[in-house]
């Protein structure tokens, strides 16, 4: 869903119990009377806050409202988007502490040396004004220091607003124009991680001497920017997918689309102001072709009354590793595999193949407290049928030297799944498909290949 859902139920299991670690808990929730689950994935603390130790902690058929983004994962389980929802409601109690908690909403200004010496909170919010330092190039998170004459201290994660969506820090670079030496004002919370202070929940507020433009970067739709007047003065900020590209383009021409329209753009550089006829050296860098969804900014302009995006520039790459790296297209072959350990090393690839030994399966969410090697499963548990683990070894129970193996119809369910086919635990596989994140660690999901070595089993998706 785009927007937030309110989904109100009873605790039917815990997956993962709130904790002061992560903050957060996983759990499942049924209507009274009724099978059907929905699962909490990785949900915050009432108030859309972090757990802390000494909160009232879940248990079975408590009363629960949850609020997120849902969406349904794999086409089999409805949950809360990972990182978007939080408890509303614990039987009727709808916030962390009683009070209305009324500070919750004041902003201490303070000198970095006094954040430094607050004490950890995420209800007390402070702003600081100071000088942007150790900013990487390309950085998409927003991780820097911030100094003033006082002192300095790091920011964790600075977002374009508060709440606001994580990974788009280069977006807010090239409205704002943030680079090293910038001096800006942000507000956050005191936290800290393995013993260095940070700055927690950070979001923008201003930067001295304004924006990266007199007029400002707006942010449109196609539809906004098509309607909008010519000038070189006023910059727009386009998000939509590549059409009409062609193979081997050097200037970077080529329609982009969104719900609302289309538009061409003519000549994308890599930076504002940048070299000409450098497209192809971009594309390779940041994966950008047919499809793919990009940020860009330039001008409203047109050739021949045909309306085009003019002084274009990118901004970055919509999804994981947005603004982005360049991502392998293929590792390994059939004839020469990829070891499970040097397929957790190269962690993404669109086509990786991979041989091991199939040692057990996952359940839950995260591979560190899910792997269980075995073909049969504990007593309340049931053998997934979903996914695989792999190792270089048909002995290996480290978690950090295995590799979780998704299964779906067609793509090696029927034929490999553990709890129909016990058999093939310790049994030598190769397989190929997309070498990507999988339980939060390097797997193979939406196969196109898999065989048992010296076996009868094999299917292929090639």
């Amino acid at each position: 869903s785009p927007d937030v859902v309110y989904i109100k139920g009873k605790v039917k299991e815990i997956k993962e119990q709130f904790g002061s670690q992560f903050g957060n808990a996983t759990f499942t929730m049924v209507d009274e009377g009724y099978n059907e689950e929905f699962t909490a994935y990785r949900v915050l603390y009432l108030g859309n806050k972090k757990f802390e130790d000494g909160q009232t902690t879940l248990k079975e058929n408590d009363d629960v409202i949850v609020c997120g983004n849902v969406v349904n994962f794999h086409g089999n389980t409805p949950e809360t988007a990972q990182y978007t929802g939080y408890l509303y409601s614990l039987n009727g109690k709808t916030e962390a502490t009683g009070g209305g908690g009324s500070d919750q909403t004041k902003t201490k200004k303070v000198t970095v040396a006094e954040f430094i010496a607050a004490p950890e909170s995420n209800d007390v919010w402070y702003e600081i004004t100071g000088t942007v330092k150790n900013l990487k190039e390309g950085d998409i998170y927003g991780n820097f220091d911030i100094e003033d004459e006082t002192g300095s201290v790091y920011v964790y994660g600075l977002l374009s607003e508060k709440g606001g969506e994580k990974k788009k820090f280069q977006d807010l670079v090239a409205a704002k124009g943030i680079k090293e030496g910038s001096k800006i004002t942000i507000v956050g919370n005191r936290g800290s991680y393995n013993g260095k202070i940070e700055v927690m929940n950070a979001y923008f507020v201003s930067i001295e001497g304004g924006d990266a433009s007199d007029t400002g970067v707006k942010t449109v739709t196609i539809a906004d920017f098509n309607a909008a007047p010519e000038s070189n003065d006023v910059w727009y900020q386009l998000t939509g997918k590549v059409k009409n590209l062609k193979d081997g383009d050097i200037y970077g021409n080529f329609d982009l689309e969104d719900a609302t329209g289309s538009v061409y753009v003519y000549g994308l550089l890599s930076e504002k102001g940048g070299e000409k006829k450098q497209f192809q050296t971009l594309a390779a860098a940041k994966g950008i072709k047919n499809g793919v969804k990009i940020t860009i900014i330039g001008n409203r302009g047109s050739y021949n009354g045909k309306i085009e995006v003019m002084n274009a520039y990118f901004v970055s790459v919509d999804g994981e590793g947005g603004g982005g790296e360049e991502k392998p297209q293929s590792a390994g072959s059939y004839e020469s595999p990829l070891t499970v350990t040097e397929a957790i090393a190269k962690a993404e690839a669109e086509v990786a193949w991979v041989k091991g030994y199939i040692v057990g399966y996952v359940t839950g969410a995260v591979l560190s407290s899910g792997a269980r090697f075995t073909a049969t499963a504990p007593e309340g548990e049931s053998v997934s049928n979903t996914n695989l683990l792999i190792a270089a070894s048909a002995s290996e129970t480290d978690v950090n030297k295995c590799m979780p193996i998704q299964l779906t119809r067609n793509k090696g369910r029927e034929e490999f799944e553990l709890n129909e086919n016990s058999e093939l635990l310790k049994k030598e596989v190769i397989l190929a498909g997309q070498l990507t994140q999988y339980f939060q660690v390097p797997g193979l999901k939406e196969l196109i290949y898999l065989e048992e070595v010296n076996g009868t089993r094999k299917v292929d998706n090639r």
